[in-house]
């Protein structure tokens, strides 16, 4: 599970660097969570938090949090956060095209919920729906100037912009996510993945020994990155790296 399978935003990622302090490991879902009087918001804050530790399977089953996310849209089919939580356990359960949905509805419940946009931007990308996903994306950017993974929609956007072979664009997308966190393997590495494509060898090579700095088997973990249930699509995204022969 990738990622861009699991945007979990600002919550997702191979690494949990940009969440330490954050998304700490527990034994089990948190209690005490403020909610209304039927329940249903706070289910839907338990699952949204179960599905954060999800992403780097760590103490908390699946099943609780499915079931947490389903209880709360059951209590409450209006909740945006509700719907948020179901959608995140369909993209785990990797029932993408379900997961676009759930965030549609969230966008008709709270159109300016910018991660739910973001979350659509994404997946309608990853569902081969390309040109619609980097409009929902670059729209997501403009909701909240101070969403503090704003990095990770314009790595979004570099990705999707590599798909259609706009390299110059993703480039630029890219190193804004590296000014915003250049603390983060993830941030460099996707870069580079751009750099690659324009032949700017050097400079991708670079970035990719900053990983590694970072995290010493960043690199290697990612040479099998698939973002994309196409495969062709996946194997476009790592040609710049595999080309230069910067990755095995």
């Amino acid at each position: 599970m990738t990622p861009e399978q699991l945007e979990f935003d600002g919550n997702a990622g191979d690494q949990r660097q940009d969440q330490a302090g954050g998304d700490e490991a527990h034994d089990g879902l948190p209690g005490g969570v403020p909610g209304d009087a039927n329940g249903a918001q706070q289910r839907a804050q338990i699952a949204n938090v179960a599905g954060g530790f999800l992403v780097d399977r760590l103490h908390v089953p699946f099943q609780r949090a499915a079931a947490a996310a389903c209880r709360a849209v059951a209590l409450d089919d209006a909740s945006s956060l509700a719907h948020m939580a179901l959608g995140t356990v369909h993209i785990f359960a990797e029932e993408t095209d379900l997961g676009l949905a759930e965030a549609l509805r969230v966008l008709e419940l709270n159109p300016n919920y910018a991660h739910a946009a973001m979350a659509v931007g994404n997946r309608l990308d990853l569902v081969g729906r390309t040109e619609k996903g980097i409009a929902g994306l670059e729209h997501a950017l403009t909701l909240n100037p101070r969403d503090p993974y704003r990095w990770r929609y314009m790595a979004y956007l570099s990705r999707a912009y590599i798909s259609q072979e706009h390299y110059e664009r993703a480039a630029e997308w890219s190193e804004k996510a590296v000014m915003l966190r250049p603390d983060l393997a993830e941030a460099l590495f996707r870069h580079a993945v751009c750099l690659a494509h324009l032949d700017r060898v050097d400079e991708a090579r670079s970035l990719l020994d900053r990983c590694t700095a970072i995290d010493p088997s960043y690199v290697a973990k990612k040479a099998d990155w698939q973002p994309y249930p196409d495969a062709k699509r996946n194997a476009h995204i790592m040609a710049g790296l595999r080309r230069h022969k910067l990755i095995g």
